[in-house]
Formats: structure tokens, C-alpha cells, sequence
């Protein structure tokens, strides 16, 4: 018998182990990160896809019942629960109003959002939290104000963002005056900038044409409540003596 001729010793054992357990946690790790990137790029196909639909959803409406009306909002302008907003991040929120033109129309508010929410609390469940914690959520949603003054929607629409916004880039609301006449306006556009905290663009950009026979508004200041919205409102061509107490007024 060859007395040199070993079997395997423990520390050989172990250390296979060992070696085995590192390759399989660097497998496990690469397996993790994988699903993650792939659970966001189907988090933000989702939104292209829900980003499309909010402006099919709004085109509709400014299609069919043109603009009258364009101004900063806020959120607690359609009665949301304040409870419900995340006030660490008030001041980046976005609230844009439209007013349509139509005049048959009695759902002639539109509001889009960019906002950061708190889910609710289910207080006769031990206070159990309902949903995730918070969420990056847009809202588009169309109604109006009863005798009241209680906000009556028709329909909305609203979805979480895949990650953290910035809002910090004003809303912009652009418009051409080819001559003095109401009838020779071009076209307008709103621009609404959503940047997510990688750098990538979720823009609602929604053209339109303001209706000859209409009168056509966009206010640049602050209107009740909505200390933080940040509007700009810009006219080429001819401008003059549109602009008065921060608000473009074209009359027919």
C-alpha cells in the first residue's frame, strides 16, 4: 500500500465549500440584479404606455372643445385628502388647469398633476397601511364646480411613476399672434417637463389651436393655494399689450 496515497482532507472539504458558496452568492447577486432591471424596464415600458394615454386622453378633450383658459392650480383645488400628500415634497408638485372653450360643455375643468402621495392608513384595521407608502403619481382628471363649490369629476386617470420626480422645470405654455386679429393665432402648446431622478424625460407636450371665436387666457401668477406651482406663459409674433397682471389675454 502507498502510504503517500491521501483521501480528501477537511480543510480541503471546506474550503471547496467555501468556494462554492462564493460563486453561488456572486450567481445569486447577478440573478437579483437582473430581475430588478428587468421589474424597472417593465415598470417604464408601463408608463410610456400610460404616458401615451394621458395624451391621447387630454388631446381629446383640447380637440374637441379647444382652450379658453390656462393657469397654475392646486392639488386641494379638486378636494384631495391632505392627508394624502407627502408635504416634504410640496413645493416640486406640478398643477396645471385647463378651462375648455365650449361653451354646451358643463365638465369644462381639466387638471393634470404631478405629485407625490401618501397612501392611506385603514384606521378600523389597526391603522394597517393600505398600499406602499408613498408613490410619484400623475392625474388627469375633467369635471366642475357644482352650486356649492365642490368639485364634481366626470372622469380620472391617474398612475404611479417607475422612480423618484423632479419637478423642479416650470410648466410652459407657449403660443404664436401671427397679426393683431384673433383669427390669425397659430398654434399653441403645453409643455409639462417630468424628469426622473436618473435623468430620463416623461414630458407631456400637448399641442393645440386656440379656437378663432374664443378668448384665450393663460395666467402667469399665483392663484389661491398654489404657492409653489410654477407657470410660464410666452407669445411670439404679435404680443404687444397682451400681458397685464401676469396674465395673457387675448379677447375675441
Amino acid at each position: 500500500m502507498n502510504k503517500y496515497n491521501k483521501g480528501i482532507t477537511i480543510v480541503e472539504i471546506l474550503l471547496s465549500i467555501i468556494i462554492i458558496g462564493i460563486v453561488l452568492i456572486i450567481l445569486y447577486n447577478m440573478l437579483i440584479g437582473v430581475r430588478k432591471d428587468n421589474d424597472e424596464n417593465q415598470m417604464k415600458s408601463q408608463y410610456v404606455v400610460n404616458q401615451a394615454n394621458y395624451v391621447q386622453l387630454i388631446e381629446e378633450d383640447i380637440t374637441n372643445y379647444g382652450v379658453s383658459f390656462v393657469s397654475a392650480c392646486d392639488l386641494y383645488d379638486i378636494d384631495m385628502d391632505s392627508f394624502n400628500i407627502n408635504s416634504s415634497y410640496r413645493k416640486n408638485f406640478k398643477c396645471i388647469r385647463i378651462n375648455y372653450a365650449a361653451d354646451y360643455l358643463e365638465d369644462n375643468i381639466g387638471y393634470l398633476m404631478v405629485y407625490n402621495y401618501n397612501y392611506k392608513y385603514d384606521v378600523t384595521n389597526n391603522n394597517s397601511l393600505v398600499g406602499k407608502q408613498s408613490s410619484w403619481m400623475i392625474r388627469y382628471t375633467r369635471g366642475h364646480y357644482n352650486s356649492s363649490g365642490k368639485w364634481v369629476p366626470l372622469n380620472s386617470r391617474m398612475d404611479s411613476f417607475p422612480d423618484d420626480t423632479n419637478l423642479e422645470e416650470s410648466v410652459k405654455v407657449k403660443f404664436n399672434r401671427s397679426n393683431s386679429s384673433l383669427q390669425n393665432l397659430d398654434a399653441a402648446y403645453i409643455s409639462v417637463p417630468i424628469i426622473s431622478s436618473t435623468g430620463e424625460h416623461y414630458d407631456i407636450n400637448l399641442p393645440f389651436l386656440i379656437n378663432s371665436d374664443k378668448s384665450f387666457y393663460c395666467y402667469t401668477g399665483i392663484s389661491s393655494g398654489a404657492s409653489y406651482a410654477k407657470l410660464e406663459c410666452s407669445c411670439t409674433g404679435y404680443c404687444d399689450n397682451l400681458i397685464k397682471n401676469n396674465m395673457y389675454s387675448i379677447k375675441s
